[in-house]
């Protein structure tokens, strides 16, 4: 649906004005406080009442305003008396009135439909936002993105604690796995030297025997017998182990318990660095997957005009919306409101004396290639491309040539 015609009275600027507008562009003109603005707000204020933000619409000095609008299929009538609110009623093209006509208008019109050009001027997440609600993803985004942050925060986490192991060096060699037992070696030790104070003893009670001999021979029959069978003793006494040999073996074993328990620690802590690096591989996979998840969602959701986002905001062709041409930047605007597919495909460009010929002539293909009503707002009586404006208004009435 388009505005076929349009009568206004008494609103703001407005004195009387009836308008039977094309199809697709309607340039409209004049001098500033003549009424352009004044003519498009009670447009809107005919679709959206209280929400097209109009506090004071009667012009000064009148008892009231009335705004008719024909939209084809409907007609839509505002009224409102000095004092008092506004009304609205609703008809359709057969005569029957709506009892909801707000609501009505409401189901019409797309977020963007009166004003094209506000997605241009939205910034980062409340443009991402807006993109989204006309783009049909296949899953919820912020419970995607919300399922990534867990993941990037896990993954975070693991990788300092890996950090905080630190470099470790490689386990010292020909080091045996287990500790061994020094208590035995101490045992040994104390054999050896209760032997050999024992083989010193015998041999000092032999060679007082042998004195004795020397000293006396009244007994050496006696002292012979016993010295044969002390001999005898003494041949079969076990070799003494080297005690020296011992006690270096024994200040050995700690040493190598040392090593053994630091190669054990080193062995930990590895195996620690080895799970925590699979799972931070791990956790690497889910947010590749997320991502991938996400890219190919935003492939098949079939976004308008090369529109995209990122985390930080909209994208245009691969590049940051604010940073595309103002061609660009028309194209995907007027895209984005045609993508919201109103019923009543009507939309509103200010300041269009700003925008360059080139971008004026792409608001008028747009608007036929896209079956879009836009009507665009120039000051003075002509474009700044030479244009002639077919609609001018002077002193809050149309100028007839």
């Amino acid at each position: 649906m388009h505005v076929k015609h349009i009568s206004v009275r008494n609103f703001k600027k407005i004195k009387e004005v009836d308008l039977h507008p094309p199809q697709h562009t309607v340039w409209l003109g004049g001098w500033n406080g003549n009424g352009k603005s004044s003519l498009l707000d009670a447009l809107w204020w005919a679709l959206a009442g209280h929400k097209a933000g109009v506090d004071n619409p009667i012009r000064e000095g009148a008892a009231g305003t009335e705004v008719v609008a024909d939209l084809g299929d409907y007609t839509v009538s505002r009224k409102q008396r000095v004092g008092g609110k506004s009304t609205v009623a609703l008809k359709t093209e057969a005569g029957h009135e709506i009892k909801s006509p707000q609501a009505t208008l409401d189901s019409l019109m797309g977020r963007y439909s009166f004003d094209p050009m506000k997605f241009a001027g939205e910034k980062g997440k409340q443009q991402v936002d807006s993109l989204l609600e006309v783009a049909e993803l296949p899953f919820d985004l912020s419970q995607l993105d919300a399922d990534r942050q867990e993941l990037f925060d896990q993954r975070t986490k693991v990788g300092q604690q890996g950090k905080a192991i630190g470099t470790l060096p490689e386990p010292h060699p020909d080091v045996p796995e287990a500790e061994q037992s020094a208590g035995e070696l101490v045992r040994h030790v104390q054999a050896a030297q209760d032997q050999h104070r024992h083989n010193a003893a015998r041999r000092d009670a032999l060679e007082a025997l042998r004195a004795r001999i020397s000293e006396t021979e009244t007994w050496l029959a006696n002292a012979r017998t016993e010295l044969a069978a002390l001999g005898a003793e003494v041949d079969a006494l076990p070799v003494a182990g080297d005690v020296e040999s011992l006690q270096q073996q024994l200040e050995s074993v700690e040493a190598t318990n040392a090593l053994v328990r630091e190669n054990a620690s080193i062995r930990e802590r590895k195996a620690t660095q080895d799970a925590l690096r699979a799972q931070y591989d791990e956790l690497t996979a889910g947010i590749a997957k997320i991502d991938k998840t996400k890219a190919d969602g935003v492939a098949a959701a079939n976004l308008p005009a090369g529109l995209g986002f990122t985390e930080t905001g909209v994208t245009l062709n691969g590049v940051p919306f604010a940073d595309a041409n103002t061609a660009e930047k028309i194209r995907a605007s007027v895209a984005m409101a045609v993508a919201a597919n109103p019923d009543l495909r009507v939309g509103r460009i200010t300041d269009g004396s700003l925008l360059d010929p080139a971008s004026l002539e792409l608001l008028g293909q747009l608007a036929e290639e896209n079956d879009f009503q836009l009507w665009i707002e120039l000051v003075g009586t002509q474009t700044n491309g030479g244009l002639a404006i077919e609609f001018i208004l002077e002193d809050g009435e149309l100028k007839n040539d």
